[in-house]
């Protein structure tokens, strides 16, 4: 555990009963420790959170703008993590950008029929319009 109270674990000693192992000194050396390590990490976890406050603020901007994010948008705001990552989260990312990928180039796809599509109609619209001038014009001149 640490130095002050040592590598013995307390909590595994404790029986059925409400009756603990040890004494309420050696207790509240526990919770002194457990305080001041809560109390460290609070510390730490603040210095952090205020070092890279305008990084933490483009997370939440993202969040608040797509609601759900990934690895990769957390990479792209973040930067790459500074011990590097595991071998599954490496193979996982490697997929996401392969998916995602795939998606854009489906949209842009989908896009472009899209466009034809309507351009197709707009054509039959515009002969369906002519058509229409035409045979008023030729009913006015037969009349």
């Amino acid at each position: 555990m640490t130095d002050a109270v040592g590598l013995v674990g307390y909590g595994s000693m404790m029986g059925d009963g409400f009756l603990k192992p040890y004494s309420d000194e050696t207790h509240w050396e526990i919770d002194e420790v457990v305080r001041e390590t809560v109390r460290e990490q609070y510390a730490l976890a603040k210095d952090l959170l205020l070092a890279r406050k305008d990084e933490v603020q483009a997370l939440g901007d993202l969040l608040l703008e797509k609601e759900t994010i990934n690895l990769k948008d957390i990479i792209g705001v973040l930067g790459a993590r500074p011990a590097g990552m595991n071998e599954t989260m490496t193979e996982y990312l490697t997929e996401l950008t392969e998916r995602l990928e795939q998606e854009e180039e489906q949209a842009k796809r989908d896009a472009e029929q899209q466009a034809e599509d309507e351009a197709a109609i707009d054509a039959v619209e515009d002969k369906n319009a002519e058509s229409k001038e035409e045979k008023e014009t030729k009913e006015k001149e037969d009349k």
